[in-house]
């Protein structure tokens, strides 16, 4: 079982490699769904899914009126996940 905390240090990898292939350009918060790595252990951590069902319980929990984050979530916040896109 992959934890969360391994999760999280893919999408923080992935956040620094789009910045150095993208010189003077933000991320932009956005993780593909079908991204996925693998783990030193061989393990595949699919970490586009991961951050797709962190949107999902988000947007379940606002739904209800709960107020507090879970740790993943601040966790992807402080990252700067792009939450919800924008439809123009």
């Amino acid at each position: 079982t992959i934890d969360s905390e391994e999760y999280i240090v893919e999408i923080e990898i992935y956040k620094t490699e789009w910045e150095q292939k993208n010189p003077g350009k933000k991320w932009d918060g956005r993780v593909p769904r079908s991204y996925s790595v693998t783990l030193k252990d061989g393990t595949t951590a699919n970490v586009g899914k991961w951050v797709h069902r962190h949107k999902h319980k988000r947007k379940k929990r606002i739904k209800d009126g709960n107020k507090t984050a879970s740790l993943e979530e601040e966790r992807l916040n402080d990252i700067g996940i792009l939450w919800e896109v924008r439809k123009k």
